[in-house]
């Protein structure tokens, strides 16, 4: 698995994607495990994430 960050996010990636119409999923402060099956595309509207795949080093990106 690798971890592509792209920030700031292109204001054309924005419209290309459609993220302003994407659905908002919260969460506090917290660390859990989680598996993705195929290929995950987020938007951070604030605060950060540590991403720590299985094998590689964590990818540390925020808000933008």
């Amino acid at each position: 698995m690798s971890i592509l960050v792209t920030s700031p996010c292109p204001e054309n990636i924005v419209e290309e994607l459609g993220i302003k119409n994407w659905p908002i999923w919260t969460c506090e402060a917290s660390s859990f495990e989680w598996s993705y099956a195929d290929k995950e595309t987020c938007f951070l509207l604030e605060g950060k994430v540590t991403v720590t795949p299985e094998v590689g080093d964590p990818v540390k990106f925020g808000a933008g």
